[in-house]
């Protein structure tokens, strides 16, 4: 088995994206040692030019070079996780070829093209569904957004593709701090973080992530704390110091972070969108709200929590199984 899995995403990237890939190849090294190579085709090696307004994002610019690296590489089987340059490219190749493939839907571009650029969804999910039209399995992250593909028209297999915590990195001896409320992700438009840094003079609140919005947000909300980057130890302490963890974005596909803050007992506060209503249970381990006060007041209500647990193992070996041969 070698397995090529294609990503607009750079390995370095810190989204959901980019955690879950580098997980699969992690366990991949773990589980298959003897018989089997997995390898992530990112634009990491190719020349490419950043996204307007996110420079973190980058499109490959090299389409001869990807086809060699592909062609040379002798795949059996195919996966395409993003649907920009790199993943457009492959699919199309692999249609000439006659090869088989899988893809999966980690992004609502139609709702983040249209609120960043102006984009009509309509249009999105048109070249969505036609991206997608073709593969033998999509993997979805959660039920919602299943039922939300089909009410698009999206007509092949669907699976469901969860995702995981690590529990030895998410342990922390530290106790929540009154009135804390903790974000933690990208700090980006699409992330509705004003929404949140609007109730600064209610609560303490704490941003952890970076992004194009962080300066202009610094700048706007000064009695919120944006403090950057988190890995690791920071990272889990970060989580587990907040009485609240609040997550505004209405246009995640899941949020990885919400099952990490979960798993360090923090109850989650959000919208009643896809992501959080496919993950936190109703006043017990979090509550959903259009109004975000609201729901950071019921949490505060509920106290320390504990979740389901969310493996790495089942998400790795659901993505194996869906994987078929060209």
């Amino acid at each position: 088995m070698r397995a090529l899995v294609v990503s607009d995403n750079l390995a370095s990237q810190v989204n959901g994206v980019a955690i879950t890939l580098n997980k699969i190849q992690e366990l991949a090294k773990v589980f298959m040692p003897d018989y089997a190579e997995l390898r992530l085709l990112t634009p990491d090696g190719f020349r490419n030019i950043s996204a307007y307004g996110y420079p973190e994002v980058k499109l490959t610019i090299q389409p001869l070079k990807v086809l060699r690296e592909i062609s040379s590489y002798k795949p059996t089987h195919i996966h395409i996780a993003t649907e920009g340059p790199l993943g457009l490219l492959t699919r199309l190749y692999c249609i000439q070829k006659g090869w088989k493939f899988t893809t999966s839907y980690h992004t609502q571009f139609p709702m983040f093209l249209e609120k960043m650029y102006g984009i009509p969804s309509g249009i999105t999910w048109k070249y969505l569904r036609w991206f997608h039209s073709k593969a033998e399995n999509t993997l979805v992250p959660t039920e919602s957004i299943r039922l939300q593909l089909r009410d698009q028209k999206f007509d092949g297999s669907l699976v469901l593709w969860s995702r995981g915590v690590d529990k030895a990195q998410f342990i922390s001896n530290k106790k929540p701090i009154k009135n804390r409320v903790l974000y933690v992700g990208r700090v980006s438009k699409e992330k509705n973080l004003e929404d949140l840094c609007a109730l600064g003079s209610k609560y303490d609140i704490h941003i952890v992530g970076d992004g194009p919005e962080r300066k202009i947000l610094e700048q706007k909300y000064s009695d919120v704390n944006f403090v950057g980057y988190k890995k690791g130890q920071e990272l889990a302490d970060e989580y587990a110091s907040a009485e609240v963890f609040c997550f505004p974005s209405r246009s995640d596909t899941f949020g990885i972070v919400l099952i990490e803050s979960l798993a360090l007992g923090t109850p989650v506060a959000a919208y009643p969108v896809p992501g959080p209503r496919d993950i936190v249970e109703i006043n017990k381990t979090g509550y959903l709200s259009n109004n975000l006060e609201e729901a950071i007041e019921k949490c505060k209500a509920i106290g320390r929590v504990s979740g389901p647990e969310w493996s790495w193992e089942k998400c790795y070996s659901t993505f194996i199984e869906s994987l078929t041969h060209v």
